[in-house]
């Protein structure tokens, strides 16, 4: 009787299949989630647990930047930096701006007329302030006018640091001799804006930086005997 040769099948293998599913199950919903707001609130612009919010300055403090609360007034100080003083005041109560941008635009025109008071007051770079002072108010005209709201923040930001640098004349003139530092503070607000960032998302920035303007003026102005 001829003896039967038996043939050993060769296994099946299955394992490298499901791992394949697996792999592709696990990309499908990484990236289901990834595209989805409400899965994501991330997405949605909504808070997430253990991010900073854009608003919280952590930028701006870790530049350094010295949240400071100036005077609403000065005795003897020019009508035009009471103005802006009272103006910072009013807006800290305020906490918001509006889409148009009518509060950034207007404290960087009362701004510019504040620093021009006090170079007039002091008769000190008053031509350079001036010229400077007219650009800075071109800043707040193009910003409330530009459509483009990508934009408004990068106009923001260069005016203040336009601002800053006309308070740095006004120091370097005798306008105030110990300023230095608030000078620094309201140039180090300036910086923390951020140009790529919308401008409606950095509210508090805004705010810093004019309330550090305005400590520098209080402080400059304040020095008058």
């Amino acid at each position: 009787m001829a003896e039967l040769e038996i043939q050993k099948k060769p296994d099946r293998r299955w394992w490298p299949w499901l791992l394949l599913v697996a792999v592709v199950a696990v990309a499908a919903w990484w990236f289901g989630w990834n595209t989805n707001e409400d899965a994501n609130p991330a997405l949605a612009g909504l808070p997430v647990p253990g991010a900073p919010a854009m608003d919280t300055m952590a930028a701006g403090d870790s530049l350094g930047v010295m949240p400071v609360v100036p005077a609403a007034s000065v005795p003897g100080a020019p009508d035009a930096v009471n103005d802006y003083l009272a103006f910072a005041a009013e807006g800290r109560q305020r906490g918001a701006v509006g889409l148009d941008h009518e509060y950034t635009a207007d404290g960087i025109r009362r701004l510019a007329d504040a620093l021009t008071a006090v170079a007039e007051q002091r008769d000190v770079a008053t031509d350079v302030v001036s010229a400077r002072a007219d650009s800075l108010r071109g800043f707040a005209g193009t910003l409330q006018e530009e459509p483009n709201s990508r934009r408004h923040a990068d106009l923001a930001h260069r005016a203040f640091l336009l601002a800053t640098r006309i308070l740095d004349d006004l120091q370097r003139a005798g306008a105030g001799d110990s300023v230095t530092g608030a000078v620094d503070n309201a140039r180090r607000a300036a910086e923390a804006v951020q140009p790529q960032t919308p401008l409606l998302d950095q509210t508090s920035a805004v705010q810093r930086y004019f309330d550090a303007a305005g400590a520098a003026l209080e402080t400059m102005t304040g020095q008058r005997g």
